[in-house]
């Protein structure tokens, strides 16, 4: 029976949890934006709802990139996990900035943290300030993932191009080495014609004397 890697399992459960979970969420931003008025009561249930699931999935990623694996895991695990992160991090930012966009007209009488709270205008501006925070912190690490993707790719493109230049080391060495046995192979032949010319010279000179030594007897 083959052995079933727990830690990876789980983090795969974990993700899949986390990627349904942004589902759902990118489902209510649809419901809430086919909503013409923003002052509805249906209006105000989808922003609450949608500001529950937000603050859900912020959870569970901050959960997930603080697990430890259980085993060692290998480099091409540990990237594939790194690659998982990113994503749900640039899918909150996402999520997070469609929320804020439609926030702009908030209705008067949502619940939790919402305008009907705010009782003076000094609670409304300390509110947006909160808001603009939020969505500042959200841009700060959009920016952060871009900035590592950006190194990423720098790292894979300097990595190709020392392969290139290998292979172009590869390629001089062989059209060296292509020139050398040519010129080897037309050293041996001028070789090989020198001696079979000596053999042929010497097999008359003796032709020669035994002409002589015949003629003198």
């Amino acid at each position: 029976m083959a052995l079933i890697d727990v830690d990876q399992d789980t983090w795969q459960s974990e993700i899949r949890g986390c990627d349904k979970l942004s589902r759902e969420i990118n489902q209510l931003l649809s419901e809430r934006s086919r909503e013409l008025d923003t002052n509805s009561d249906n209006y105000a249930r989808l922003s609450t709802k949608i500001r529950l699931r937000l603050k859900q999935f912020n959870v569970q990623i901050s959960q997930l990139e603080q697990t430890q694996p259980i085993s060692p895991i290998t480099a091409e695990e540990r990237e594939r996990r790194f690659r998982d992160m990113e994503s749900l991090k640039s899918c909150m930012v996402r999520l997070q900035s469609q929320f804020e966009r439609r926030r702009g007209t908030q209705p008067a009488h949502e619940p939790s943290t919402s305008w009907e709270n705010a009782g003076s205008t000094g609670e409304i501006r300390s509110h947006m300030r909160v808001l603009e925070e939020e969505q500042d912190r959200g841009l700060e690490a959009l920016s952060k993932i871009v900035s590592r993707q950006k190194q990423i790719a720098e790292t894979i493109d300097g990595e190709l191009g020392n392969q290139n230049e290998i292979l172009d080391d590869i390629a001089v060495r062989v059209d060296t080495t292509d020139e050398n046995i040519l010129t080897e192979t037309r050293h041996v032949a001028v070789v090989d014609r020198k001696d079979s010319t000596c053999g042929y010279w010497t097999v008359i000179i003796l032709l020669l004397i035994a002409i002589v030594c015949v003629w003198v007897i």
